[in-house]
């Protein structure tokens, strides 16, 4: 992720969420690596106005002990 620029990585983010949503839901994001990056997907989320989908990844996160994705 270093090697590339805050947007790209923005993208980057955005795009493993909708992609791992649209190969089966958001456990599957959760239970993929792409979940490691949760809480910089949602702040990326917040960012480009994506606040419906935003809000979705909150509750979900939410639901974790102490709001930390494993």
């Amino acid at each position: 992720m270093e090697a590339i620029t805050i947007t790209q990585q923005k993208f980057y983010l955005n795009q493993n969420l909708e992609r791992e949503v649209n190969n089966g839901g958001l456990w599957k994001y959760f239970m993929n690596s792409s979940g490691n990056h949760a809480h910089e997907t949602l702040l990326s989320l917040k960012e480009i106005g994506a606040v419906k989908t935003a809000n979705v990844l909150r509750q979900d996160i939410d639901l974790f002990p102490n709001r930390e994705v494993p």
